[in-house]
């Protein structure tokens, strides 16, 4: 074996071992980002329920959970495990739920979910949804229903926290729900096939059963439950009486009587109907009751007993059906028979299934590949820079890059801590004003004059909730993610008097006041500070003070003011990551910068002297390819982090057609016009000169600029962004023209390199520097940003390029000779080879590109990532490429027409795809990212590479012949956010990844086939 042949080998076997560590640490860390909270310290721990919101049992025996403040649901299977755990929360996708509010269960294959989604107060509704899951594994299949809370929507309820949909059932073949809204409520089903689901790409779409009339119901009705047979609807209002409803009339059949005691006073909470009897928790009473046809209720459980000195549990939920009842308190789950009314088993914790241990163990196992892939990566960096002597250029520029990211990950958690420290103290501090002013502003009289739970809607108790709302009024900002109770004294027991957003009525859960925290406060009008407050809808920072009389002396009732934590750290985290998006921007626009500084100097110094000879005639200095290349790169994508989106604001549509297609036709007409600009331009190039090409190109740009900065509807857009493609169309063909009609292979190869390298960042320069001043400034700034900076294109152009003897470049080439295996059969079929490469791998292999410059921008914007988080996608997608065109030279074939350099390529490109398809999640896209980045990479030398040495071998002009890979390939960018329009238009977003990936795989292993027994043959 030859030496080479040992280098070679010795080259193949590090690139496979950097390629298995460096997939090991991307999908473990994407594993991990995904799946964390599943984690646990002991895979054998008990799964102990808090802040129980409900629970429901179905015909098997299986109980479902909602709990840890309606943000997980537990299944607990008939044998008493927990079978799985699905958690919710931050994640407005299909793939989970937001807070589960209610659940049904009584479906053989499937459980539903109510889901909503509040925005980052805490306070204010922004969705509510109904999502289907699998019983058998819990996993998300499909939205069902969607009502997007607008201020303007007139179907929603008047108040953004109230809660549109209610009563979630299925029967008879349907699921069934009520919603509200400020006139009444209608009875709404979805229709499923056989009391199954319909296939998973089909959504049901609702019918309205009945409509009641009832005003401010969605203010007004609390609780609802249906009967699917009869198409009866009971529901119980916040004045504590219990309604029937049908297609045909609605009557009251049950109105509780409130005496003087504790023990007298009744509000119904929670009702459920179990096909002959209902059932309702009585929170006044702390009983659980049933009410027959008569009207009549009997206790079934709990109640007062011993003179009211035995405190019963309060139960927040209740649901009846198949012959047991299932209840909640805060902290545990109670089953019952309702035959003989025995309890079936009463827990506050579960023990955890195979399956549940099993799958803690897989993520201990996969955090421990995490671990050992990073510490073999570590290894590897530094055995390679011990090994090899670096350069000046590679020193700075590593101390720069390990210094920068050093100095921020070891600041991060101490500015995470005094975030958090400073965020916490500022809302005390707030809470604290509020109980200064409180008594100021709230109506004491009204307050007073609330008796009993009948009194909900009353003007003392519309008036004093006015107060309340005024005592946190919006013109106080910091104000809007408090929550506020105002409880009152009676026969020595504390009462929930009124919400602040009216979520229960008045008079509801009697609170113990004998050694209590309230008593303390009553006493000496101290305030007191609970840090841990729990609910079922989560836990709170508090603060609880005096409620004083008219006259200031006598205290007469409690307020508690507060925080939810989640919301708050949501504000903190959200704070935090403004901040570190910030300066990862900063830190990654200087290294790109410097990385682009330090690769310009060595082909200034070095280049132009070593192959003068061959570029002595040549119009545009070899040196400038790199910087020129950057900068044109860096204007074109200013806009390319929110492009999608800035068209998706714009009001109307192009040509009548849907509105998410519309949006995507100005991304697409920019790509098609660098399509149009190479065919444009290598004509002028020849004809007037390359200055005057790239003046008319920079003239285009600033046009088109301009007109996308002033766009007020999509059409101005669309011809806008049209315009600034045509500019940049002008511009790369120019410079990709110049590249290819150089002599010698070695040349055009470091002239692609230099061309991918100086593209790639100055993309992602772009991506962040346009993020940065959308978000500082608007969208529209970025668009004049570039006009100005096309200007300045232009003056350099200008200044640099000068007029060569013969032109713009060379009008005749010697023809290089090549010997190369195969070079002969390709040189006798490379017409049918450069059309099989164009429109069987080019094309389709560009189309990838719809997943950076559509699908990033728009899936990160549809989870609420800023311009600035959706430029760190590309900040990552920018070190794939760095790091693909060090990958690229390890693995690359001697023969630069060996299509077995594409494979890697179209291989790692295909496999971003999929493993976003699979997961589609936020950790998938920037692991999707910089595996696009690094295939592109690759791709973008081994791509021209080959064509050009197809084109050198039928003895035709490379340079003229890279026009048409310029413009093929450009078709395909144009194409590729079409396509990813069409996908996530269509709703089966994963399935049509996967085949549009088995497809572009398809068709390359067709033409690798082709080419490769060509090889083979000769």
């Amino acid at each position: 074996m030859t030496d080479k042949k040992i280098s070679r080998s010795f080259h193949k076997m590090i690139g496979k071992k950097v390629f298995i560590v460096v997939t090991a640490l991307l999908v473990s860390s994407a594993i991990l980002y995904n799946y964390s909270h599943l984690m646990s310290r002991d895979p054998f721990e008990k799964v102990v329920f808090s802040n129980i919101n409900t629970a429901k049992t179905d015909s098997f025996g299986d109980t479902y959970v909602v709990d840890s403040g309606k943000t997980r649901i537990v299944k607990r299977n008939a044998e008493g495990y927990a079978e799985y755990i699905i958690y919710g929360r931050g994640k407005d996708t299909s793939a989970t739920f937001f807070d589960a509010s209610d659940i049904s269960v009584e479906d053989e294959d499937y459980f539903y979910v109510h889901d909503v989604i509040w925005d980052a107060t805490g306070l204010k509704i922004k969705t509510e949804r109904i999502l289907e899951f699998s019983k058998e594994n819990g996993r998300a299949e499909r939205v069902l229903y969607i009502v997007d809370r607008t201020e303007d929507d007139a179907s929603a309820p008047g108040s953004s926290y109230l809660q549109a949909l209610s009563g979630l059932t299925c029967g008879g073949g349907k699921i069934w729900f009520a919603k509200k809204d400020v006139n009444g409520y209608a009875v709404m089903s979805l229709a499923l096939k056989e009391g199954k689901t319909v296939r998973k790409g089909e959504i049901p779409a609702a019918v309205k059963e009945y409509e009641c009339v009832y005003e401010d119901a969605a203010k007004k009705i609390f609780d609802f439950s249906i009967d699917p047979v009869k198409r009866n609807t009971y529901y119980v209002d916040k004045a504590g009486s219990i309604s029937i409803s049908a297609p045909e009339d609605a009557r009251s059949i049950f109105v509780p009587v409130s005496g003087n005691r504790v023990s007298e006073f009744s509000l119904p909470f929670r009702i459920s109907f179990d096909g002959s009897d209902l059932y309702f928790t009585d929170i006044g009473k702390r009983a659980i009751f049933r009410v027959d046809n008569e009207g009549r209720a009997r206790i079934v459980m709990g109640g007062w007993s011993g003179g009211g000195s035995s405190w019963p549990p309060v139960y927040n939920s209740i649901y009846a059906r198949g012959g047991m009842l299932t209840l909640t308190s805060l902290e545990s789950v109670v089953v019952k028979n309702l035959a003989d009314e025995s309890e079936k088993f009463n827990i506050s914790s579960l023990p955890v299934s195979l399956a549940v241990i099993v799958q803690r163990t897989g993520l201990e196992a996969v955090f421990a590949v995490f671990i050992v892939s990073a510490l073999i990566a570590l290894k590897m960096l530094f055995s390679y820079l011990l090994r090899r002597k670096l350069s000046q250029k590679e020193s700075i520029g590593f101390l720069i890059v390990a210094a920068a990211f050093l100095l921020f990950f070891s600041i991060a958690p101490s500015i995470l801590g005094t975030l958090r420290s400073d965020v916490k103290n500022e809302t005390l501090n707030n809470l604290s004003y509020i109980m200064q002013i409180s008594p100021e502003i709230l109506d004491s009289e009204s307050f007073a004059a609330i008796e009993n739970p009948q009194d909900y809607d009353s003007p003392a108790y519309r008036k004093f909730t006015q107060s309340l709302n005024a005592l946190v009024s919006r013109k106080y900002n910091w104000n809007e993610n408090k929550y506020g109770v105002a409880y009152k004294f009676k026969d020595n027991v504390l009462y929930v008097t009124a919400f602040l957003d009216e979520s229960i009525g008045a008079f509801s859960s009697p609170v113990m006041f004998e050694g209590s925290d309230a008593q303390e406060i009553a006493r000496g009008g101290t305030w007191i500070t609970d840090m841990d407050l729990k609910d079922v809808s989560g836990t709170y920072i508090s603060l609880t003070g005096p409620i004083y009389d008219k006259s200031g002396n006598e205290i007469i009732g409690i307020l508690e003011m507060g925080v939810e934590l989640n919301s708050l750290e949501k504000k903190i985290y959200a704070q935090f990551k403004t901040m570190a998006v910030k300066a990862l921007l900063i830190i990654s626009i200087m290294l790109f910068l410097m990385y682009e500084v330090l690769e310009s100097l060595p082909l200034a110094s070095s280049k132009d002297s070593s192959a003068e000879h061959r570029r002595a005639e040549m119009s545009l200095p070899f040196s400038y390819v790199h910087p020129l290349t950057f900068v044109i790169f860096l204007v074109f994508n200013l806009s390319s982090g929110f492009a999608p989106n800035y068209a998706e604001k714009m009001s109307g549509s192009l040509w009548n057609l849907p509105h998410g297609v519309s949006s995507v036709l100005p991304l697409s007409a920019a790509q098609i016009m660098l399509a149009v600009g190479p065919l444009l331009c290598s004509k002028l190039i020849a004809w007037i000169g390359i200055k005057r090409s790239f003046m008319i190109g920079a003239f285009w740009g600033v046009l088109g600029e301009v007109l996308s900065a002033r766009a007020a509807s999509i059409y101005t857009l669309f011809w806008g962004m049209s315009a600034a493609g045509l500019g940049a169309g002008f511009l790369f063909t120019a410079i990709h023209v110049y590249i290819a009609s150089m002599e010698h292979p070695d040349d055009r190869e470091a002239g692609f390199s230099a061309f991918t390298v100086a593209s790639f960042i100055g993309i992602n320069c772009g991506v962040m520097i346009g993020g940065v001043v959308a978000v500082n400034f608007s969208q529209s700034a970025v668009f004049y940003m570039g006009s100005f900076m096309w200007l300045i294109v232009l003056a350099a152009f200008m200044l640099i390029v000068k007029e060569g003897k013969r032109g713009a470049i060379p009008t005749e080439q010697a023809t290089p000779t090549v010997s190369t295996p195969g070079g002969g059969i390709l040189a006798r079929r490379s017409s049918l080879a450069m059309l099989g490469f164009l429109f069987m791998l080019l094309f389709p292999y560009s189309l990838l590109s719809g997943f950076l410059y559509y699908l990033i921008p728009i899936f990160g914007g549809g989870v609420g990532l800023s311009e600035s988080e959706i430029s760190l996608v590309f900040v990552l997608y920018g070190v794939g490429v760095m790091s693909g065109s060090k990958l690229a030279s390890i693995i690359r074939d001697t023969n630069p027409g060996n299509p077995r350099n594409l494979v890697a390529p179209v291989l790692s490109g295909v496999a971003a795809i999929v493993l976003f398809a699979v997961a589609h999640s936020t950790g998938a896209m920037f692991v999707s990212a910089f595996i696009i980045g690094c295939s592109n990479s690759a791709g973008g030398v081994f791509f021209p590479l080959y064509f050009t040495e197809i084109s050198v071998r039928r003895n035709s002009a490379s340079g003229t012949e890279m026009v048409i890979y310029d413009f093929i390939e450009s078709l395909g960018y144009a194409g590729g956010p079409l396509v990813f329009g069409l996908i996530l238009s269509s709703g089966n977003v994963t399935s049509a990844f996967i085949v549009l990936s088995a497809s572009i795989l398809a068709i390359f292993l067709v033409f690798y086939r082709g080419q490769a027994r060509r090889l083979k043959s000769y």
